[in-house]
This record gives C-alpha cells, structure tokens and sequence, in this order.
C-alpha cells in the first residue's frame, strides 16, 4: 500500500461524524521488472528472490504460452488462479517471493511488473 499521511478533523461539538483527508500519497520510487520460466512442468516455484515491495506485482503469462500457468501463495499450496497465453493478474503482495507459479508446459512462464 502507498504511504499516507492523514490529518484526522473532527465536526463541532456533539457531532456524529468525522472526516479524514488524505494530505499526500508517497508513489513507489522503484519499477522492478523480469521474466520467470519453469524448466519443469507441475513444480511450483517462486516468482524471484525475496524483493520487498510496496503494492505488488503485475504478472503475465508468456503470449507464446501453450498450456496455462497456475499462481499460487504456496510451493505445495493449492492452485489459486489459471492463466492462459497473454492473461495478466495484479496481486497486491509485500514480497515477490510469497507468489509461485506452477506451468503445464516445460519451459513457459510469466514476465511481471513490481513495484
């Protein structure tokens, strides 16, 4: 999530409500972008090495792709989300190492975007 800086005001005297107004919002000052194949099918495997990230990551399967690419929060978890050729997903994520991936087809992938 982007860092915000709040300034909480609350109404008269007696008042039921309040407002909050959002004085800035910090934007990622870092864009991190690669590429992710599975040598074999049906073995899950992290998406990269352990990168903190402040919203998360983008990830699409290869256009070339000829089976599907699983996404999953786990190497041995369930498969949470099947993607196609070309499909793309965003998932809001604090560490490129918490997402793996999972093909059908030796040597498909994904290439992502992070930040």
């Amino acid at each position: 999530m982007p860092e915000l800086t709040n300034k909480h005001e609350s109404g008269e005297a007696g008042a039921a409500s309040s407002a909050t107004i959002v004085a800035s919002i910090v934007a990622p000052t870092t864009l991190i972008c690669g590429r992710k194949t599975c040598a074999v099918l049906a073995t899950a495997e992290a998406l990269a090495a352990s990168t903190v990230l402040k919203l998360g990551v983008t990830v699409q399967t290869l256009p070339s792709n000829t089976g599907t690419v699983s996404i999953r929060a786990a190497a041995g978890g369930a498969d949470s989300l099947v993607l196609y050729g070309g499909d793309a997903v965003f998932v809001p994520i604090d560490d490129l190492a918490k997402v793996f991936i999972k093909v059908s087809v030796n040597a498909e992938g994904v290439g992502y975007v992070a930040s």
